[in-house]
């Protein structure tokens, strides 16, 4: 910090300049004293380098000393779609592809993944990219899961038992966009570099790797309309499986289609969107069978994660007969590609954004900058377009059991 105080003034003053001393030396520690109060600053085990500015952005306050371009404290990162403009870096597909992962610089570190749940194909791909990243980075990793997308409590317990051990970092793919938030104060308090990664945190001071949930949900717009034009319509009706209310992820993906189809597409109407309270295939056929039943005229579907309607289990006068438009390139969705039961699917790359989230806690325990908001893309897979670069970040080995 700049010192506040300093002397001026003749030398023969001698009680004016005590006082002048005496007035400098309060001001000096007031200024001191004072910079806890708004200013946000990062209190972990790194701290940034020396002779170094703090790097905000975005309209400048708040965020750790350690990122680049960090939102406005004031802005809502769970509102849909002004989030993408404060994606700090985006990455190319090509970036996607390659990305490295740095060695980090002190021998003996440990990470710590904390996922919603282990429960689906998404979550293990994501312990998987976690695994590897830590691997390359020279760190010790752990995966940890918690009950799903509407247990914040749980994962806050789960971090409070991790400051009491050897951790000095941890990836984060949290429970709720606003109520898991309490975490980044928990992180402070344990000199813990908190980094997330797959689902977005209302927070400017912490490291993110994600997608835009909402720009998913208008490329998959975009593909309901090609999917009808292929077939000769213009239009017609059809059903979302909308998953969890509770998850943010899942309500910008319906966010994002409901706004495309409104500015784009009008002849495209929402029958009907389901809501499940969690990402089984079990519980959605039974959904999807009960609005069926409501709406039996259908004309396509459209699933905001594919492992919510798998595709094998839907009734014979729908598998296969419309457009079906999902996310998440699974084993299951990959053969359903195959199959022709579905059109198209929106790749999530849950590894990569694990990966991203190691390389970001690396970095910061290094003492490096990074990207406060790193936005990743979404390749769409068809059955002609099944090999592409960016597979090796949809699934897992065979075998992988985090």
């Amino acid at each position: 910090m700049r010192s506040v105080t300093g002397s001026r003034g003749p030398r023969w003053w001698i009680k004016p300049l005590a006082i002048l001393l005496a007035l400098a030396l309060s001001l000096g520690v007031a200024a001191c004293g004072g910079s806890s109060g708004s200013t946000s600053s990062s209190s972990s085990t790194t701290s940034e380098p020396s002779g170094e500015e703090t790097a905000s952005g975005g309209g400048g306050e708040g965020g750790s000393s350690l990122l680049i371009d960090a939102p406005p404290s004031n802005v809502d990162l769970a509102a849909p779609k002004p989030f993408e403009k404060y994606c700090s870096k985006t990455l190319s597909m090509e970036e996607a592809v390659d990305f490295k992962v740095p060695k980090a610089k002190e021998s003996g570190q440990a990470l710590t993944q904390m996922l919603t749940t282990l429960q689906g194909e998404y979550f293990i791909s994501a312990a998987w990219g976690f695994q590897e990243a830590a691997k390359e980075a020279g760190v010790a990793g752990t995966t940890l899961a918690a009950e799903g997308y509407a247990s914040p409590e749980v994962q806050q317990q789960q971090f409070g038992d991790l400051s009491q051990g050897n951790t000095k970092g941890v990836v984060i793919l949290p429970s709720d966009v606003n109520g898991s938030v309490p975490l980044v104060a928990q992180a402070k308090s344990a000199g813990i570099q908190l980094s997330v990664a797959g689902s977005l945190l209302n927070s400017n001071e912490v490291p993110q790797a994600v997608q835009s949930d909402f720009a998913l949900g208008e490329q998959a717009a975009d593909l309901v309309a090609k999917a009808l034009k292929e077939e000769g319509k213009s239009g017609g009706a059809g059903l979302i499986m909308a998953g969890p209310k509770q998850a943010t992820w899942a309500s910008n993906r319906l966010a994002g289609f409901e706004a495309r189809i409104a500015e784009k597409y009008p002849e495209i109407e929402i029958a009907v969107a389901t809501n499940q309270n969690f990402v089984d295939p079990t519980e959605g056929l039974n959904t999807f069978t009960d609005a069926t039943q409501a709406h039996p005229e259908i004309q396509w579907i459209y699933s905001v994660d594919y492992n919510l309607l798998e595709a094998q289990g839907l009734p014979s006068t729908y598998k296969g007969k419309i457009p079906y438009i999902a996310m998440g390139l699974y084993g299951t969705s990959r053969e359903a590609l195959e199959e022709g039961t579905v059109n198209a699917v929106i790749g999530l790359m849950p590894a990569l954004g694990a990966r991203i989230g190691v390389a970001n806690a690396v970095s910061m325990l290094n003492g490096e900058k990074v990207p406060a908001i790193t936005c990743y893309p979404a390749p769409v897979y068809t059955a002609e377009k099944l090999n592409q670069p960016t597979v090796k970040w949809e699934g897992y080995p065979a075998g992988f059991k985090p």
